[in-house]
């Protein structure tokens, strides 16, 4: 049996399961199907990856170069002590 509910775009009692992941209206054009939920959650999924590689490439390339330059650091002269 066929379990009918509340459609959120109408609000009449005809929204029902069309198979495992399609739910459909009766008494209006609503359709939704979560299947495409599923498939652009992943791809959102794969983006984040891209992002955080790519961000820890950047933090890695920044150490390096940090590393790689230091005659920028200037030597202080060594103090010399007051003898009187």
């Amino acid at each position: 049996m066929t379990e009918v509910t509340e459609c959120p775009q109408c609000g009449k009692k005809g929204l029902v399961k069309r198979n495992a992941d399609l739910f459909q209206c009766l008494c209006c054009e609503f359709k939704r199907d979560f299947n495409e939920h599923k498939a652009s959650s992943t791809s959102n999924d794969g983006l984040i990856v891209v992002m955080l590689a790519i961000a820890g490439l950047l933090v890695l390339l920044l150490q390096s170069c940090t590393v790689s330059s230091p005659s920028s650091i200037v030597p202080l002269p060594p103090e010399v002590s007051d003898v009187s």
